[in-house]
């Protein structure tokens, strides 16, 4: 098997997937107290798996174990052949690229799906990385410039946006909006000062300026 797919199915689409008997896998069986004890949903002909690596599965501090990870791929990869072709299979080949350091107790997403059929076996790509929502998943259909217009769109329910909390402290009282937290993710916003080109700026815009190339 090879390792290396995508989950780009529609989430919408998914649902819970679980073998017919429980016979203490250790990648999957909830009766086994030592195993992952991994779960599996449906997105479309994806197999996907949330999880989080137990500390008890490190291998450097903090980080977990390549032979954790190279486990968890083939249980996916297998379950990926079960549930979209409904055969149970065996691994004879697993070949794994470690891309960067994968953490441990932090929240992972696992997909797997078939891209190759043969008369004997069948090519399965997976991955592992880190839950959450990358930028070519998202469905946009618009960008907007401005502060307000976001802001109305959020309230018609076309979607989400980034804003200061300060903007939309009436809208968050009256209940029109609700703000959620974001862990994990590093913003960066950048401002341009701009003053009369035929005018010395006054002590105060100095002052002001200063303290922005400043700050």
């Amino acid at each position: 098997m090879r390792n290396e797919a995508r989950p780009d199915a529609p989430a919408h689409d998914e649902h819970p997937v679980s073998f017919d008997a429980d016979g203490g896998c250790f990648g999957c069986s909830a009766a086994n107290p030592a195993g992952l004890q991994l779960t599996f949903r449906r997105r479309g002909e994806v197999i996907v798996a949330d999880y989080v690596i137990a500390e008890r599965f490190h291998g450097a501090p903090g980080i977990a174990h390549g032979g954790i990870i190279a486990a968890m791929l083939d249980e996916i990869s297998c379950a990926a052949a079960t549930f979209t072709r409904d055969v149970h299979v065996v691994t004879g080949e697993l070949s794994v690229r470690y891309r960067r350091p994968c953490p441990v107790e932090q929240p992972i997403l696992l997909a797997a799906r078939i891209t190759g059929e043969h008369a004997r076996y069948l090519v399965v790509e997976a991955e592992l990385r880190r839950l959450g929502v990358r930028p070519r998943e998202l469905n946009i259909v618009a960008e907007l410039g401005l502060q307000e217009s976001s802001q109305t769109a959020v309230e018609e329910g076309l979607g989400a946006t980034f804003t200061s909390l300060a903007a939309i402290d009436r809208e968050l009282e009256l209940g029109r909006l609700t703000s959620a937290r974001v862990t994990g993710l590093s913003l960066r916003r950048d401002y341009v000062v701009v003053r009369q080109a035929a005018r010395e700026p006054s002590r105060l815009a100095t002052a002001f300026i200063a303290y922005c190339r400043e700050a």
